[in-house]
């Protein structure tokens, strides 16, 4: 019988080797997410960390007769990036325990323009960042 199939009965012994075998797609997810979103994350460490509490959902929400592990993580975790992106709670979590975003209510509008300025002399594409945060005002 496989291992995976009881993953709820011994979460350890699977988990462990399926992190291992998919951290480069959890990689891979958290850098394209980060080149088109890093002025709105607050590091690199938190999406990645969040990557990996989303990893751990996905593996218990995983029911093999349906696919692979690895489309459902796949899946999974660009969905639930994506909602969060947007401003939706980590799954399982009531309210907001954490997040990865960057919060630029609590800063002043100068301090904005500032970040603002300074981001985009960095990167020309963050035109659009620019337009989004005007629009709040």
């Amino acid at each position: 019988m496989n291992a995976c199939k009881m993953r709820r009965d011994c979460p350890s012994s699977c988990i462990g080797d399926l992190f291992e075998k998919y951290r480069p797609l959890i990689y891979s997810i958290c850098s394209n997410i980060w080149r088109k979103q890093a002025y709105r994350i607050t590091s690199y460490d938190d999406l990645f960390q969040t990557a990996c509490y989303i990893f751990v959902y996905a593996y218990h929400t995983w029911i093999p007769e349906r696919g692979k592990f690895g489309s459902h993580l796949k899946r999974v975790l660009k969905y639930k990036l994506m909602n969060m992106l947007k401003g939706s709670a980590p799954p399982w979590s009531r309210g907001y325990p954490f997040t990865f975003l960057s919060d630029f209510k609590s800063i002043s509008f100068d301090e904005r323009v500032e970040t603002t300025a300074h981001k985009l002399a960095e990167d020309p594409t963050f035109y659009n960042a620019v337009l989004d945060i005007l629009e709040q005002q």
